[in-house]
Parts: structure tokens; C-alpha cells; sequence
């Protein structure tokens, strides 16, 4: 029978009872090759089997040629409930078809049965049919009027084979069927069918005869085979009597198309209520276990725990900064060094505050002396020397003025020259202001110092004296930087900055307190209405994992930072450092308790607010 003529609704309803099998589901598409033709195609290998490639196929499986794995695949999806029973009914569809004639086996490669061709007459199928289904009953240790189940067969003994065949070869050549243990490679290399999986085929086997599974007009009519006669009875031999060969015994009669049909109608029909009384408690016991559980979930409280990173910071810190511009002629600590308050920490180069200290002085000791003078008022001999002075000025401008008007005559006369009368008119003019400020001078004198002037002078000496004090103050307190507070130098290296300038209000160094520390939690933005002020805290550090610190929650960031593009929260707590474990910039994580919660508000409290946010707006 061409392969062509196979129906392909039979061929449909073979794959969907293979596709159901639990243990041999795959994703299996059936795939048109032609107008009538299918094929199978396996996405696993990528490979597409013909339906004309059965034979072939168990020929290269007996020969070693094809993989068990390959065979399996394409013979269930043939049939999909290989059993005693089935090999069977394959082996009579494969003779209908004309696609198996009689050939001998190899040697030991078990007993062989004859098949007959498509032309054997209607008693001679039935006779092999007979003989065939009486050997399979011997080969499982059964008796031959004992009836085979059509479901629950504990194996599968029967192996198919062929000469080896070439790619010219005939497909269509002979074949037999061997029953019984011999060395033949399984034909299913996966273990048997479990009866809960064969459970679940659909009903597609076919009839022993065949004539079901062609409904196409081109495929000749099977030959029904008479019933044969009636067996004889066996003989009752007394116990203990060896029990005749199996081959004497006569077979039991064929069982009708109609009659295998109706059995398997009725085993399908009970699988199909036992799995839906099965599914039908199962959603109970579900719907029970679910209810139990949804009110254990809301009896049951247990703490929220809010878990994130962590950063260890001093409690207090400052930043000691130099007063002036200078140079760090000394320092008397390092880092790591513990300081209290008001210790000289560096001290800095002082050479120029003592310069400007002695101008500072010399200028006060000269403001002294004269505002001292201006009180006193002026001595005799002050005031002689003053007037010798305007007696000596205006005996100057006498002599000067005769010089000028000789210049001007000489001129007049034409004997002179214009420059030398204009140099003479100068000088004139200069020892008169200078006998004009003598004669001032004197008048000065005699007339005593002024108030206003004492005033004034007594200002420029308050002011040098406040300079000179300042100067005193720097060289005592601005040159010598003390600790502004207990703690530990912070600074890395604080002795390497020896004579390094700094400038005024430059960093110096750092000092923290250590005796208490600061943990920041970096709580996400979602988490943060659990938290509130006073929940205890548990801080871990990376350094000592089995050394928890306790606290509680002291401080609430007002504003949200972004850490890793992360919105978060910063929450800080205080902690007890007395010890010195923990130390500035240490990571770790810290737990926040935010009270005890049922446990189907801690399952579902993420997913709530998922949806307020998003669609409760």
C-alpha cells in the first residue's frame, strides 16, 4: 500500500493520543508534504519522518544503524500504546498494507514466526493470528485461554527486524517478527508506559483485522477471518502430572473488532471519570488548604524588619583651622592621636609677627614723647631758638630782595639778562615763605599747645597701643593651634605637613569623637512610612559580623537623596563606641524593626502599594 493512500484523519488522531501521553509529549507539529501526504516533524533534531519510512526505519533499528531513541518516537506516534496487544495489531496493520512478507531471521535472534502476504487467504490470517497471539501469551508465562490486558501489559517482548538494507533497496521487503528474550537492542530503549500515563491515550488503537483504521476507498477491504472452532478441553491430570507443552494447547478465539473497540471505550470512559473525581477532590482539598492557610496568615503576626545598607560616621567632628597665614613650624601630634580640649596641636612660624612687633613698639614710644611735650608746653630756649630763627629768615629776604632789584635795574639798562632778574625774583620769593613759617613758628610757641592738638595726638597713641597688643595676642595664641574639643586626629599623615604653609582659615587637621558613633541607614523611598522615630535599630559592619550594635532610630532625613540613581531615605541612629570597634566611613548593614505585622500584610504589602500608587491615584 502506497503511503499516499494512508488517511489523514487516522494519521491526526494518532499524534494527538501521542501528544497527550504525559511521558512522550513533545512539541510535535504535523506539517502537509504534498496534497495527502503528512509527516511528523521533531523541533528537538530538526528531522521530518515519513509515513513510507516506517519499515525502513525498524530496519535500520534492528541492523544498529538508527537509534532506539529515533524508532520509539516514530513508532508510538504510529501507535502510541506499544504492548503485547499493540505490537500486534501493528504487525496486522503492516500485512494488510502489504508491507511485510515471510523472511527468516538470523540465527538466535529468537523464535520466528512466519508472516503471510497480503494475498494469504482468510484461514491462514487466522491461523497466524492465532498462533501469534498464542505465542505472546508463552512468552509472558501466561496461559494461551487467558485473557490479554489491553492496558496494563507489564512489557513489551516482541522485536521487529529485517536484512539490512541498502538506499536502492526495496522497502517493501521481507520482514518477520521474532517473540521471546533474544539479543535484539529494545525497541523501546525508555522504560514502559506507566498505567496511569497509557491511561490517557485517546482511543486510537485500532482493530486486530485492521479494517477501522483504512477509510479510504483506494485501500482494498481487509479479509475478516472465521472464528475457529472450538478448542477441546483440556484433559484433567491428577496433581503432581507435568502440564502439557504450551504448543499442544489450543488457541483461544479471535476476539472481535467490535468487542476490543468497546472494551477500550469502557476503559477510557472509567480513566475519564477517575481523573475528574481526582481533579474534583484535589480542588477541594486545595480550596480547604488555601482558606486554612489565608487564616493562619492572618492570626499570625511577626516583625517587619527593614534591612539596607549602612555608614558608620563620628557622632561630632571638627575641622581645626589656622587663625593666620603662616608656616607649620611644629607639630606635636599625629593620626590616631587622642587630644583634650585646649592642647597645642602645631605651632607656626612667628619671625615676621616679632618684626612687625618692634615697629609696633618704636612707634608707640615715639607718640609718647610728643604728645609728653604738647602737655608740658614750650621752654625759653624753645622760644629763643624760634625767633633767632625769624631774625635769621628775614635778614635772608633783605639781601634777597636787594639781589633782585639790582637784576631789574641791570636789565633796565640793557647790560643784564632777562634770566638772570626771573632767578633772582625766585629766591626772593622762597626765603620770604620761609620767614613767613618762622615767624608762624614762633608765634606757636609763645602762644602754648592747644587742646584739640593734645586730643589728636593722644588718639594716634591709643591706636599704636591697640596694634601693638594685637601683635602680642598673635604671637600668644594665633601661632599656637590648641584642640578645640576631646577626640582623635582624624587627619591621614598629619606629621608630613611639617613646614607646609597654610593660609589664614586653611585646614589643619580633623578631630572626631569616638566615644559615640553615628550609623546612617540608606532606607529606599517605598520603605520609609514604616519608619518612625525611637524603633531599635541593629547595625552590622563588615568588620565584626557577629558583633551586633544596638541603638534607635534619632534622625529622619527631610529630603530624599538619590544614591546610585536610587531614591533613598537617610535614617540615623547613635551608637555606643566606647570600645573603639567602630571607625569613620565603615560599611555594613543596618535592620530597623518597625513592629510586629500578620503575615499576609508582610507578603502583600509591596503588592498593595503597587497598585495604590499606580491605579488607586
Amino acid at each position: 500500500m502506497e503511503p499516499s493512500s494512508f488517511p489523514e484523519r487516522e494519521l491526526l488522531r494518532r499524534v494527538r493520543s501521542w501528544q497527550r501521553v504525559p511521558r512522550l509529549r513533545r512539541d510535535i507539529r504535523v506539517a502537509r508534504a504534498g496534497t495527502t501526504r503528512l509527516r511528523l516533524s521533531d523541533p528537538g533534531t530538526g528531522k521530518f519522518i515519513e509515513l513510507s519510512e516506517l519499515e525502513h526505519l525498524i530496519a535500520q533499528a534492528a541492523d544498529g544503524e538508527q537509534s532506539s531513541e529515533d524508532l520509539t518516537a516514530f513508532a508510538r506516534g504510529y501507535n502510541p500504546a506499544i504492548t503485547r496487544k499493540h505490537i500486534e495489531m501493528l504487525v496486522m496493520q503492516l500485512l494488510q498494507a502489504g508491507l511485510l512478507e515471510d523472511e527468516p531471521l538470523a540465527p538466535g535472534y529468537g523464535k520466528v514466526i512466519p508472516l503471510p502476504t497480503a494475498g494469504t487467504t482468510a484461514d491462514e490470517f487466522a491461523a497466524f493470528r492465532t498462533q501469534l497471539v498464542s505465542d505472546l501469551h508463552r512468552s509472558e508465562g501466561r496461559r494461551p485461554d487467558h485473557p490479554l490486558p489491553v492496558r496494563k501489559a507489564p512489557g513489551l517482548q516482541a522485536r521487529i527486524a529485517v536484512p539490512r538494507l541498502r538506499n536502492d533497496d526495496d522497502l517493501s521487503g521481507g520482514t518477520s517478527i521474532g517473540i521471546g528474550t533474544d539479543p535484539f537492542q529494545a525497541l523501546d530503549s525508555s522504560p514502559v508506559p506507566t498505567p496511569g500515563a497509557l491511561d490517557e491515550l485517546d482511543d486510537t488503537v485500532l482493530s486486530p483485522d485492521g479494517a477501522e483504521a483504512f477509510a479510504d476507498d483506494a485501500v482494498p477491504e481487509p479479509v475478516v477471518a472465521p472464528a475457529p472452532p472450538e478448542p477441546a478441553p483440556e484433559p484433567v491430570e491428577p496433581p503432581g502430572a507435568r502440564e502439557a507443552p504450551a504448543e499442544t494447547r489450543p488457541a483461544p478465539a479471535p476476539e472481535t473488532a467490535e468487542k476490543i473497540e468497546a472494551e477500550q471505550d469502557a476503559v477510557w470512559k472509567q480513566t475519564q471519570a477517575a481523573k475528574l473525581r481526582w481533579y474534583q477532590r484535589t480542588s477541594v482539598r486545595l480550596l480547604l488548604a488555601l482558606a486554612v492557610l489565608t487564616t493562619a496568615a492572618s492570626i499570625i503576626h511577626y516583625p517587619l524588619y527593614i534591612t539596607s545598607e549602612c555608614t558608620i560616621i563620628p557622632s561630632a567632628r571638627v575641622y581645626v583651622r589656622s587663625p593666620i597665614a603662616g608656616v607649620l613650624a611644629a607639630i606635636l601630634v599625629d593620626e590616631g592621636t587622642p587630644v583634650k580640649k585646649g592642647d597645642v596641636i602645631a605651632r607656626l612660624d612667628d619671625r615676621h609677627l616679632v618684626a612687625d612687633r618692634r615697629k609696633a613698639k618704636a612707634e608707640t614710644e615715639r607718640i609718647e614723647a610728643e604728645l609728653e611735650r604738647l602737655r608740658h608746653g614750650a621752654r625759653p630756649e624753645e622760644i629763643s631758638q624760634k625767633r633767632a630763627e625769624l631774625e635769621a629768615r628775614r635778614t635772608a629776604v633783605e639781601f634777597a630782595l636787594k639781589e633782585a632789584r639790582r637784576r631789574a635795574g641791570m636789565l633796565q639798562e640793557g647790560v643784564g639778562s632777562k634770566q638772570a632778574q626771573e632767578e633772582a625774583q625766585l629766591d626772593l620769593q622762597i626765603k620770604q615763605n620761609a620767614a613767613y613759617e618762622a615767624g608762624a613758628a614762633l608765634k606757636l610757641v609763645a602762644a602754648g599747645t592747644r587742646p584739640e592738638e593734645i586730643a589728636a595726638r593722644e588718639a594716634e597713641l591709643k591706636r599704636a597701643r591697640a596694634e601693638l597688643e594685637f601683635i602680642d595676642q598673635k604671637l600668644a595664641d594665633m601661632v599656637v593651634i590648641r584642640a578645640p574639643m576631646d577626640g582623635v586626629v582624624l587627619t591621614p599623615r598629619f606629621r608630613e605637613r611639617l613646614n607646609e604653609n597654610v593660609e589664614a582659615g586653611g585646614l589643619v587637621c580633623e578631630i572626631a569623637d569616638t566615644q559615640s558613633v553615628r550609623a546612617e541607614i540608606f532606607v529606599y523611598e517605598r520603605e520609609a512610612d514604616s519608619i518612625a522615630l525611637g524603633m531599635p535599630v541593629v547595625v552590622k559592619v563588615e568588620s565584626y559580623p557577629l558583633h551586633p550594635f544596638e541603638g534607635k532610630v534619632g534622625f529622619i532625613a527631610p529630603a530624599v537623596e538619590s544614591r546610585d540613581r536610587i531614591n533613598v531615605i537617610r535614617v540615623a541612629t547613635m551608637l555606643d563606641n566606647r570600645d573603639h570597634l567602630l571607625r569613620q566611613d565603615m560599611t555594613g548593614y543596618g535592620e530597623v524593626e518597625c513592629g510586629r505585622k500578620s503575615l499576609i500584610d508582610l507578603d502583600t504589602r509591596r503588592l498593595l502599594r503597587w497598585i495604590r500608587v499606580r491605579f488607586l491615584l
